[in-house]
Protein backbone atom coordinates (compact mmCIF):
# COMPACT_ATOMS: atom_id res chain seq x y z
CA UNK A 1 0.00 0.00 0.00
CA UNK A 2 1.43 3.13 -1.17
CA UNK A 3 2.29 5.70 1.84
CA UNK A 4 0.14 8.89 1.69
CA UNK A 5 1.42 11.94 1.22
CA UNK A 6 1.72 14.73 3.66
CA UNK A 7 1.84 18.40 2.33
CA UNK A 8 2.96 20.38 5.30
CA UNK A 9 1.90 24.25 4.83
CA UNK A 10 3.95 26.14 5.92
CA UNK A 11 2.62 29.41 7.92
CA UNK A 12 4.49 32.75 6.07
CA UNK A 13 6.86 34.40 8.18
CA UNK A 14 6.08 38.17 9.10
CA UNK A 15 8.15 41.25 8.86
CA UNK A 16 8.99 42.71 11.99
CA UNK A 17 7.09 45.85 11.27
CA UNK A 18 3.72 43.07 10.43
CA UNK A 19 4.83 41.40 13.84
CA UNK A 20 5.05 45.36 15.49
CA UNK A 21 1.53 46.56 13.60
CA UNK A 22 -0.10 43.70 15.88
CA UNK A 23 1.27 44.78 19.02
CA UNK A 24 0.40 47.77 18.60
CA UNK A 25 -3.14 47.06 17.46
CA UNK A 26 -3.03 45.18 20.67
CA UNK A 27 -1.84 47.97 23.33
CA UNK A 28 -3.65 50.49 21.40
CA UNK A 29 -6.74 49.62 20.11
CA UNK A 30 -8.41 52.74 20.01
CA UNK A 31 -5.54 54.56 18.63
CA UNK A 32 -6.98 56.23 14.96
CA UNK A 33 -4.69 55.99 12.18
CA UNK A 34 -3.27 53.61 9.65
CA UNK A 35 0.06 51.81 10.96
CA UNK A 36 1.11 51.68 7.07
CA UNK A 37 1.59 55.30 7.36
CA UNK A 38 4.85 55.82 8.39
CA UNK A 39 4.47 58.38 10.65
CA UNK A 40 1.60 56.82 12.44
CA UNK A 41 3.87 53.71 12.87
CA UNK A 42 6.89 55.55 14.38
CA UNK A 43 4.43 58.00 16.17
CA UNK A 44 3.07 54.64 18.29
CA UNK A 45 6.66 53.26 18.41
CA UNK A 46 7.75 55.95 20.20
CA UNK A 47 4.58 56.28 22.48
CA UNK A 48 5.38 52.71 22.97
CA UNK A 49 9.05 53.38 23.96
CA UNK A 50 7.95 56.09 26.68
CA UNK A 51 5.66 54.03 28.20
CA UNK A 52 8.60 51.09 28.69
CA UNK A 53 10.87 53.73 29.73
CA UNK A 54 8.72 55.05 32.82
CA UNK A 55 7.66 50.89 33.94
CA UNK A 56 11.25 50.42 33.71
CA UNK A 57 12.24 53.25 35.81
CA UNK A 58 8.96 52.68 37.93
CA UNK A 59 10.70 48.99 38.62
CA UNK A 60 14.38 50.78 39.09
CA UNK A 61 12.89 52.70 41.98
CA UNK A 62 10.80 50.42 43.66
CA UNK A 63 13.56 48.18 43.44
CA UNK A 64 15.59 50.95 45.24
CA UNK A 65 13.21 51.27 48.11
CA UNK A 66 12.85 47.49 48.48
CA UNK A 67 16.88 47.25 49.05
CA UNK A 68 16.80 50.22 51.04
CA UNK A 69 14.53 48.45 53.59
CA UNK A 70 16.30 45.56 53.62
CA UNK A 71 19.44 47.43 54.82
CA UNK A 72 17.67 48.83 57.19
CA UNK A 73 16.18 45.97 58.64
CA UNK A 74 17.57 42.88 57.21
CA UNK A 75 14.77 40.66 59.23
CA UNK A 76 11.86 42.10 56.91
CA UNK A 77 14.29 40.90 54.37
CA UNK A 78 14.50 37.82 55.36
CA UNK A 79 11.44 37.00 56.16
CA UNK A 80 10.00 37.98 52.63
CA UNK A 81 12.90 35.77 51.38
CA UNK A 82 11.13 32.95 52.96
CA UNK A 83 7.76 33.67 51.87
CA UNK A 84 8.86 33.69 48.25
CA UNK A 85 10.71 30.36 48.91
CA UNK A 86 7.48 29.25 50.23
CA UNK A 87 7.54 29.25 53.58
CA UNK A 88 4.79 29.46 56.22
CA UNK A 89 3.98 33.02 57.37
CA UNK A 90 4.19 32.20 60.77
CA UNK A 91 7.51 29.90 60.22
CA UNK A 92 8.58 33.16 58.66
CA UNK A 93 8.08 35.01 61.22
CA UNK A 94 9.71 32.50 64.02
CA UNK A 95 12.36 32.33 61.24
CA UNK A 96 13.09 35.46 60.62
CA UNK A 97 12.32 37.49 64.03
CA UNK A 98 12.61 34.99 66.31
CA UNK A 99 13.21 35.81 70.12
CA UNK A 100 12.91 39.83 68.91
CA UNK A 101 9.33 39.32 68.20
CA UNK A 102 8.01 37.92 71.55
CA UNK A 103 11.05 40.56 73.81
CA UNK A 104 9.12 43.15 71.34
CA UNK A 105 5.86 42.36 72.81
CA UNK A 106 6.68 42.33 76.38
CA UNK A 107 7.64 46.60 75.60
CA UNK A 108 4.25 48.75 76.38
CA UNK A 109 5.30 50.93 73.55
CA UNK A 110 6.24 48.19 71.25
CA UNK A 111 2.85 46.32 72.27
CA UNK A 112 1.09 49.72 71.59
CA UNK A 113 2.22 49.77 68.21
CA UNK A 114 1.76 46.23 67.39
CA UNK A 115 -1.75 46.76 68.39
CA UNK A 116 -1.62 50.15 66.47
CA UNK A 117 -1.02 47.67 63.03
CA UNK A 118 -3.77 45.34 64.22
CA UNK A 119 -6.30 47.78 64.39
CA UNK A 120 -4.93 49.18 60.49
CA UNK A 121 -5.43 45.85 59.32
CA UNK A 122 -9.10 45.26 60.32
CA UNK A 123 -9.88 49.18 58.97
CA UNK A 124 -8.37 48.17 55.53
CA UNK A 125 -10.15 44.13 55.87
CA UNK A 126 -13.64 45.94 56.51
CA UNK A 127 -13.07 48.78 53.44
CA UNK A 128 -12.49 45.91 51.40
CA UNK A 129 -15.19 43.89 52.73
CA UNK A 130 -17.26 47.09 51.72
CA UNK A 131 -16.56 47.47 48.55
CA UNK A 132 -16.67 43.93 47.67
CA UNK A 133 -20.17 44.00 49.05
CA UNK A 134 -20.99 46.59 46.77
CA UNK A 135 -19.60 45.12 43.82
CA UNK A 136 -21.68 42.31 44.10
CA UNK A 137 -24.52 44.00 44.87
CA UNK A 138 -23.94 46.21 41.73
CA UNK A 139 -22.89 43.62 39.63
CA UNK A 140 -26.26 41.70 40.18
CA UNK A 141 -28.30 44.97 39.64
CA UNK A 142 -26.65 45.98 36.16
CA UNK A 143 -26.32 42.54 35.29
CA UNK A 144 -29.33 42.51 32.76
CA UNK A 145 -28.32 46.06 31.55
CA UNK A 146 -25.10 44.56 30.37
CA UNK A 147 -26.73 41.76 29.00
CA UNK A 148 -28.73 43.49 26.96
CA UNK A 149 -25.61 46.03 25.73
CA UNK A 150 -23.96 43.25 24.76
CA UNK A 151 -26.86 41.53 22.79
CA UNK A 152 -27.79 45.44 21.65
CA UNK A 153 -23.74 45.58 20.12
CA UNK A 154 -23.71 41.80 18.44
CA UNK A 155 -20.54 41.07 20.35
CA UNK A 156 -19.76 37.28 20.31
CA UNK A 157 -17.47 35.90 23.31
CA UNK A 158 -14.33 37.51 21.62
CA UNK A 159 -15.71 41.02 21.17
CA UNK A 160 -17.21 40.43 24.68
CA UNK A 161 -13.84 39.20 26.43
CA UNK A 162 -12.17 42.36 24.49
CA UNK A 163 -14.66 44.78 26.04
CA UNK A 164 -14.32 43.50 29.46
CA UNK A 165 -10.65 43.97 28.91
CA UNK A 166 -10.83 47.31 27.73
CA UNK A 167 -13.17 48.57 30.73
CA UNK A 168 -10.56 46.48 33.14
CA UNK A 169 -7.48 47.70 32.21
CA UNK A 170 -9.10 51.39 31.84
CA UNK A 171 -10.08 51.17 35.29
CA UNK A 172 -6.87 49.92 36.58
CA UNK A 173 -4.98 52.67 35.08
CA UNK A 174 -7.53 55.32 36.21
CA UNK A 175 -7.22 53.56 39.90
CA UNK A 176 -3.66 53.61 39.94
CA UNK A 177 -3.38 56.86 38.59
CA UNK A 178 -1.25 55.68 35.88
CA UNK A 179 -2.65 58.60 33.63
CA UNK A 180 -0.61 58.09 30.44
CA UNK A 181 -1.09 60.08 27.18
CA UNK A 182 -3.39 57.00 25.73
CA UNK A 183 -5.72 56.66 29.05
CA UNK A 184 -6.14 60.70 28.98
CA UNK A 185 -7.36 60.91 24.97
CA UNK A 186 -9.61 57.78 26.24
CA UNK A 187 -11.13 59.51 29.36
CA UNK A 188 -11.45 62.81 27.06
CA UNK A 189 -12.99 61.28 24.19
CA UNK A 190 -15.63 59.93 26.61
CA UNK A 191 -15.57 63.16 29.15
CA UNK A 192 -16.53 65.30 25.32
CA UNK A 193 -18.90 62.21 23.13
CA UNK A 194 -22.19 64.00 23.30
CA UNK A 195 -20.68 67.55 22.94
CA UNK A 196 -18.99 65.87 19.55
CA UNK A 197 -22.20 64.12 18.73
CA UNK A 198 -23.94 67.41 18.72
CA UNK A 199 -21.25 69.85 16.99
CA UNK A 200 -21.56 66.60 14.29
CA UNK A 201 -24.89 66.73 13.98
CA UNK A 202 -25.20 70.45 13.59
CA UNK A 203 -22.45 70.81 11.17
CA UNK A 204 -24.67 67.58 9.36
CA UNK A 205 -27.84 69.59 9.66
CA UNK A 206 -25.74 72.88 8.52
CA UNK A 207 -24.82 71.57 5.37
CA UNK A 208 -28.44 69.47 4.44
CA UNK A 209 -30.38 72.98 4.58
CA UNK A 210 -27.30 74.80 2.63
CA UNK A 211 -27.51 72.11 -0.41
CA UNK A 212 -31.91 72.22 -0.23
CA UNK A 213 -31.16 75.67 -0.42
CA UNK A 214 -29.45 75.57 -3.31
CA UNK A 215 -31.77 72.94 -5.09
CA UNK A 216 -34.49 75.26 -4.54
CA UNK A 217 -32.54 78.16 -6.17
CA UNK A 218 -31.94 75.77 -8.92
CA UNK A 219 -35.86 74.51 -9.45
CA UNK A 220 -37.23 77.89 -9.17
CA UNK A 221 -39.31 78.98 -12.96
CA UNK A 222 -38.52 82.25 -13.64
CA UNK A 223 -42.22 84.27 -13.56
CA UNK A 224 -40.25 87.19 -15.25
CA UNK A 225 -38.64 88.97 -12.41
CA UNK A 226 -34.49 88.98 -13.46
CA UNK A 227 -32.81 85.97 -12.58
CA UNK A 228 -30.35 86.98 -9.69
CA UNK A 229 -28.45 84.06 -10.09
CA UNK A 230 -28.02 84.74 -13.56
CA UNK A 231 -27.03 88.66 -13.39
CA UNK A 232 -24.58 88.05 -10.20
CA UNK A 233 -22.46 85.64 -12.66
CA UNK A 234 -22.85 89.07 -15.09
CA UNK A 235 -25.14 86.98 -17.91
CA UNK A 236 -28.17 88.61 -17.96
CA UNK A 237 -31.12 87.00 -19.40
CA UNK A 238 -31.75 89.27 -22.77
CA UNK A 239 -34.21 92.48 -22.72
CA UNK A 240 -36.56 90.71 -25.67
CA UNK A 241 -37.25 87.65 -23.63
CA UNK A 242 -37.77 90.27 -20.75
CA UNK A 243 -39.97 92.51 -21.96
CA UNK A 244 -42.14 89.96 -23.76
CA UNK A 245 -42.65 87.75 -20.46
CA UNK A 246 -43.92 91.31 -18.50
CA UNK A 247 -46.38 92.15 -21.14
CA UNK A 248 -47.78 88.37 -21.61
CA UNK A 249 -48.66 89.37 -17.66
CA UNK A 250 -50.61 92.22 -18.43
CA UNK A 251 -52.24 90.48 -21.50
Amino acid sequence: MDEEKVTVVEAPVKSGRQMWTERLHEMYPDKEGNYDDDDVFYAALDEYDQERGKQIEDYKQSNKKLADLFLSNPEAGAFLSALMEGSDVMTAIGESFGDYFETALGDPEAKAKYDEGIRLRREREKEMEDIQARQQENAEKNAETVESFIAEKGLDEKGRKAFEDFISELVDRVFLFDLDRDTLERLWRAMNYDRDVAEARSIGEKKGRNAKIEMEKKSIVTDGTPNLSEESRGTPAPIASKVKIRKSIWD
